[in-house]
């Protein structure tokens, strides 16, 4: 599983991996204490989603205050073992680097044949949709030309 949570998979992980925005691995452990303390930005992160997910708690159960809608469960029921929280969004540009990668991912070694080729597969992909296109209406013109005895069977 990838998360950006660590505070809410963490405890439940059986081995983490901590990327740098780069796409470098800047560490790996089984336990999630001691690669907390190898890496300062991680704990920052870690702090930052432990604070989210007592914030959103709250804003959860405060949802539950009401009564339940099928009259089942009760408030502490239905509180209980979520694993549902907001989403954190973050707007913004996609880096130069992301998209390098992805164009290194989709074209290898041979970028540019690539990008040639999905180019030619376009232009063939309209072409034949417009070479039918006009073929449906030169077939159909045939019957309004000539008596239908006259017109080929394959057509």
């Amino acid at each position: 599983m990838q998360t950006h949570n660590v505070a809410l998979a963490g405890p439940i992980a059986d081995f983490i991996v901590s990327v740098s925005p780069d796409g470098v691995v800047t560490g790996s452990d089984k336990d999630l204490k001691g690669l907390i303390a190898d890496s300062p930005t991680l704990q920052a992160d870690y702090a930052h989603d432990e604070d989210a997910i007592v914030k959103d708690s709250e804003t959860v159960d405060h949802a539950f205050e009401g009564p339940v809608a099928d009259g089942s469960q009760d408030k502490k029921d239905a509180s209980t073992g979520k694993l549902i929280f907001k989403e954190e969004v973050k707007e913004g540009d996609v880096g130069w680097q992301s998209i390098r990668v992805l164009v290194k991912a989709l074209g290898g070694d041979h970028v540019a044949l690539f990008f040639v080729m999905w180019l030619g597969a376009s232009v063939a992909e309209f072409s034949l949709s417009s070479a039918k296109l006009w073929f449906m209406g030169f077939w159909s013109s045939q019957y309004e030309k000539y008596p239908i005895e006259q017109i080929p069977v394959l057509w």
